[in-house]
């Protein structure tokens, strides 16, 4: 009866209130009531009232939230369509008419589609319900899907980030040439910390930016939220970091491009530091950048608007580590985005090939075929449904965007022999795309959808993750699932093999390190990987970079993956991992500012 009463209270409210005309002193210019999906749906009203730097946007929402049901979003949405790269950020206060507690959901969003419930978006926000308040960036990356990954925001100190007594500040950032979204909050309005970043390449020639609520419960009472210094602005300048080889050897030398956006219409002053690996040496640093103790920096004056680059060589020592990694950051923005390390190259072994099943190498260098090389029985092919999704180079395959890479055919040529052995192995010489991949993001997998699979490797942020369908494990393979410690995904080029033998004996291995086994197993991942592999589907597909039906994407760099009949040994892993993903060297051809 309290929820029944508020609602009469607040169309009480709402007629009490004197409405601005939207638009007179809204940066926005247009407006969405999103359909009802659930038993109820009020429709939602903005209010602005102010002037100057003092305008205040006073929403009301009903609605279920985002991604309510089938991947449709239900709420209200205040927005302008702008091209080009820009962010948005509004300083966001609970209010209720009624003096109740704040109940609901609100933040700022980026849409491709504005008018569509189902269209692709990329938001941070706030809430306070039931479960508690909290704020996340969430988003989607597919029309229509549901179950939005989400980032949840925590402080230093392990607390959700929430509204305080004068507000959150929040903000959400889409830089064009490099489909990057990222979004950020502030207590202050002075000091923003990064809590989400992700490349959603989208590529489309307008996005909607605006301000979202909803109440989040599928009865007919309004959320409430003020939003005040709500604005536009151009992104600050944006880093991203190239290295013309994918693996090196002693004493070799690597060109880096740094290529530099400004997307501002006006030139800027930049300050760039970037730290090379540990006893590596630069050499021909380009626009005056200067190296002291491991440390380039380039402080550039009048940088024009768009994109320049610049560059460097750096020199492998004599005796290297096994592992390079470069760090860097623009100042007042964010870290140098792109590739951040290589791994030491140890070709010329031979690959093991007993009871290998299928091998890909990426060699095609182009198409919308990726061949199964392996040279045993009939070829287990993979069709590109988007060829536009990905970029070829001398043996990798780049995927840029949601696609589905798979057979188009059960994929009985795996199946069968891994459900006579009962051992399988799964391997792959990967570089993720970001540390922010979630679902697990599916980079392997014999599945059918989301919810059904034979076995399935995947990214869940930091930590890889695999699935393996058993009797105990489920049509999922996910209760329980095996999953490394946090911490061992990079974006660095990565040998990542999966092993279990006969009798349930599990491995996981990270360049050739066991990361995951029998004695640590109950401490990582909770529980052992028990039952026989059986009951396996003959039906389903084999796929990479997604699920099957492309509700799970990966986005990365796949320069070889294999699956085996059996458990490679520790020394046929050493031995693979000696092999590397037999690459060749591809320099780009970068301008140079």
């Amino acid at each position: 009866m309290m929820r029944k009463n508020r609602y009469l209270l607040s169309i009480l409210f709402m007629f009490a209130v004197t409405i601005s005309p939207l638009f007179a002193q809204s940066i926005f210019d247009s407006e969405v009531d999103f359909p009802q999906l659930g038993n109820f749906k009020e429709p939602g009203n903005v209010t602005v009232s102010g002037s100057g730097d003092n305008v205040v946007y006073t929403l009301q929402g009903n609605g279920n939230g985002l991604g309510y049901s089938d991947g449709a979003d239900e709420g209200f949405y205040v927005y302008k369509e702008q091209a080009g790269s820009w962010s948005l950020q509004g300083k966001m206060s609970w209010f209720d008419p009624q003096g109740f507690a704040p109940f609901g959901s609100a933040g700022v969003m980026i849409r491709e589609n504005p008018e569509a419930p189902n269209s692709r978006h990329y938001s941070v926000i706030t809430r306070a319900n039931e479960t508690g308040e909290g704020t996340a960036s969430q988003y989607r990356n597919l029309f229509a899907l549901g179950g939005l990954p989400t980032t949840e925001f925590v402080t230093a100190d392990g607390q959700p980030v929430t509204v305080r007594d004068d507000g959150l500040w929040l903000r959400a950032t889409y830089v064009d040439p490099l489909n990057l979204f990222y979004s950020e909050y502030s207590f202050d309005g002075a000091e923003w910390i990064l809590g989400h970043i992700q490349v959603l390449p989208w590529n489309a020639p307008s996005l909607a930016y605006g301000l979202f609520i909803a109440n989040d419960e599928d009865i007919d009472f309004y959320a409430y939220a003020k939003f005040t210094n709500v604005a536009f602005s151009f992104p600050p300048p944006i880093a991203k970091r190239s290295l013309s080889q994918a693996s090196f050897k002693s004493g070799d030398t690597i060109l880096v491009t740094i290529d530099l956006l400004n997307s501002s219409d006006s030139s800027v002053d930049v300050t760039i530091k970037e730290t090379i690996p540990a006893g590596w040496t630069a050499s021909s640093i380009s626009n005056g950048g200067a190296a002291t103790d491991g440390v380039i920096t380039w402080n550039l004056r009048g940088v024009p608007s768009g994109n320049a680059a610049l560059t460097y060589e750096v020199t492998a020592p004599a005796l290297p580590d096994n592992r390079a990694e470069w760090s860097g950051f623009v100042a007042g923005s964010l870290q140098i985005q792109g590739k951040s390390g290589l791994l030491l190259s140890a070709g010329g072994f031979d690959r093991v090939r007993d009871d290998l099943l299928v091998l890909y190498t990426f060699d095609e260098g182009g198409g919308n075929v990726v061949r199964d090389v392996s040279e045993v029985g009939e070829p287990l092919d993979l069709t590109i449904q988007d060829p536009s999704m990905v970029e070829w180079g001398t043996g990798v395959l780049s995927v840029i965007g949601v696609n589905k890479i798979k057979t188009g055919v059960p994929a009985t040529k795996i199946i069968d022999p891994i459900l006579a052995s009962n051992e399988i192995t799964i391997e792959a010489w990967i570089a993720p795309a970001t540390l922010q991949q979630t679902g697990p993001a599916r980079i392997v997998t014999l599945s059918y959808n989301a919810s059904l699979r034979n076995f399935t490797l995947g990214q869940a942020e930091t930590a890889y993750q695999v699935r393996l369908r058993t009797p105990d494990t489920g049509d999922n393979g996910a209760y329980p699932n095996l999953q490394s410690p946090p911490g061992v995904v990079t974006t660095v080029l990565t040998h990542v093999v999966y092993t279990r033998d006969d009798y349930w004996s599990t491995i996981l291995y990270i360049n050739n390190e066991v990361i995951v086994n029998d004695d640590n197993i109950l401490e990582i991942s909770g529980e052992y990987i028990n039952g026989d592999i059986v009951g396996w589907d003959a039906s389903y597909e084999f796929g990479l970079g997604n699920e099957i039906n492309a509700d799970r994407p990966w986005l990365g760099d796949l320069y070889l993956v294999a699956i085996y009949s059996r458990a490679l040994t520790e020394d046929e892993v050493a031995q693979n991992f000696a092999a590397g993903p037999n690459l060749s060297v591809d320099v780009a051809n970068w301008s140079v500012y």
